[in-house]
């Protein structure tokens, strides 16, 4: 796992990444669809969008813990 800077994420999903605003990290939602951080596939539009400095994927859980 790495820091990702200047590309997107392949797919929807649940991302850790660090906002330009707060320059702290935060677990974000990205959407495919829209492109963009802090949204859902399953909304119409884009209006929440938050703009990240950087993302990276989540780790895994530790052995024997299922989320």
């Amino acid at each position: 796992m790495n820091w990702q800077k200047d590309k997107r994420p392949e797919k929807s999903g649940w991302y850790l990444c660090i906002t330009y605003k707060s320059k702290t990290m935060s677990v974000l939602h990205y959407s495919k669809k829209h492109d963009g951080f802090n949204c859902f596939d399953s909304l119409d539009d884009k209006r929440c969008e938050m703009k990240v400095k950087y993302w990276m994927e989540l780790p895994k859980p530790p052995k024997g813990v299922e989320l």
